[in-house]
């Protein structure tokens, strides 16, 4: 969430959350184990709530139909397009390489359904089209979307302390993550009614950060997965937290001219980086395993990682924007309008 632009230039492609996917710090350190723990606390959380509360404040339009299309254009197609190249891409890959989740051809249609989150990396844009169609639909009805949001909190506990599973993972994360979408996209349509100069905000944005600074290390080395009540309502708390921490930072951040800028450059091309991003990392990690050089430094090999994951993205990113036909996998509204203005 670092990587974000100013407020004023957030859509819900650049409210992506980055660091969770590309440093990937599993078998390393038991410290970057810890930090990959921690950051998938809240990482998707954060990416529901941002998009939710994005939603709330720029969705004036009361056609229902018109918001779904426009997102079904919008995120639809770079979704689509993109499970099926990198379904593709992994089938021949695991030929050659190993994975924890085998790719079969089951995963193609089950892209059009809750897709395998082990398989498809995109599976969050499958939830967030639902979400926006669910909440395009009854926005404007309070207490349907309050019963919603009761709900799902429901179902996050019972998600969590192991009391029932879905039918499979993307419909666990669909139904226990609403809440993270509804309760946003409430405060976003509300915004400018809000008073947000009042110290209560403040002390609460604090007090969830104190909270997540204090304890997040504690839960993720020894309670994430216990299964008990407590332990939710830990982890719930934890995701708020997480996610006003990384607010209070990013903010922090900004006011470093140098690096601030630096970061609104990269969240300019989040999008680019959170669709290429899985590319660049699967060769990367591949070809450092079979050069023996896996087991390198763990900073370093963090750094390559991120470095490779995140300005590979971004020099395709640049390169698409000169190229029409690839721009529109990436924005396909986008072009669709220019095309018409051509015409």
């Amino acid at each position: 969430l670092i990587f974000l632009p100013q407020p004023t230039e957030f859509t819900e492609k650049t409210s992506q959350s980055l660091f969770g996917h590309i440093i990937w710090f599993k078998n390393k350190t038991s410290t970057f184990t810890i930090i990959h723990d921690i950051i998938y606390l809240f990482h998707m959380p954060a990416f529901f709530a941002i998009s939710g509360f994005l939603f709330g404040l720029k969705e004036t339009s009361n056609k229902s139909f018109y918001t779904i299309k426009k997102k079904l254009i919008t995120l639809g197609i770079p979704y689509v397009f993109f499970s099926t190249i990198y379904l593709l891409f992994k089938l021949f890959l695991q030929k050659f390489i190993r994975f924890e989740a085998h790719v079969s051809m089951i995963d193609f249609f089950r892209i059009f359904f809750f897709p395998n989150v082990g398989t498809s990396v995109y599976w969050f844009l499958f939830v967030l089209i639902l979400y926006f169609i669910i909440f395009s639909i009854f926005k404007n009805n309070k207490w349907i979307i309050l019963g919603i949001t009761i709900t799902s909190v429901v179902l996050f506990f019972l998600w969590k302390t192991n009391k029932y599973h879905f039918f499979n993972d993307c419909f666990e994360r669909f139904v226990g993550y609403a809440f993270c979408f509804s309760i946003p996209m409430l405060i976003g349509k509300n915004y400018n009614n809000i008073n947000w100069s009042k110290p209560f905000y403040k002390v609460l944005l604090v007090l969830f950060s104190i909270f997540f600074i204090l304890f997040s290390v504690p839960f993720v080395k020894g309670y994430n997965y216990s299964g008990t009540f407590l332990s939710s309502l830990i982890n719930l708390t934890l995701l708020i937290g997480g996610c006003c921490f990384i607010g209070i930072l990013n903010l922090l951040i900004k006011k470093i001219p140098l690096l601030g800028n630096g970061f609104i450059f990269i969240g300019n091309y989040s999008w680019f980086i959170y669709l290429l991003h899985c590319y660049f990392l699967n060769i990367t990690r591949n070809l450092l395993a079979r050069l023996s050089l896996s087991n390198m430094n763990p900073i370093l090999y963090v750094l390559i990682n991120v470095i490779i994951g995140v300005y590979g993205s971004i020099l395709i990113g640049l390169v698409s924007r000169h190229i029409s036909i690839i721009n529109f996998w990436f924005y396909p509204a986008k072009y669709i309008s220019e095309q018409k203005k051509e015409n």
